[in-house]
């Protein structure tokens, strides 16, 4: 049987998940303007994804940061 410790290590990955999700959802719904005039101009998929991706690296590479155990 699965221990406690596993039960709620998922739990809070899911919930970390789901946050991860409503923070993209809510930068693209704010964003939608930018990101039709810039598919107008003829920017690609990939370079919309992108800029819409920096932000959340540089939080998740932060949150490693401070997460990560020091020696």
């Amino acid at each position: 049987m699965l221990s406690e410790a596993l039960i709620f290590s998922l739990l809070a990955i899911c919930i970390s998940c789901l946050g991860l999700f409503g923070i993209a959802f809510y930068v693209a719904e704010t964003r939608v303007k930018e990101i039709g005039i810039r598919k107008v101009l003829g920017a690609s998929v990939a370079g919309i994804s992108a800029m819409l991706s920096k932000d959340f690296i540089k939080l998740v590479v932060i949150a490693i940061l401070l997460a990560s155990p020091r020696s």
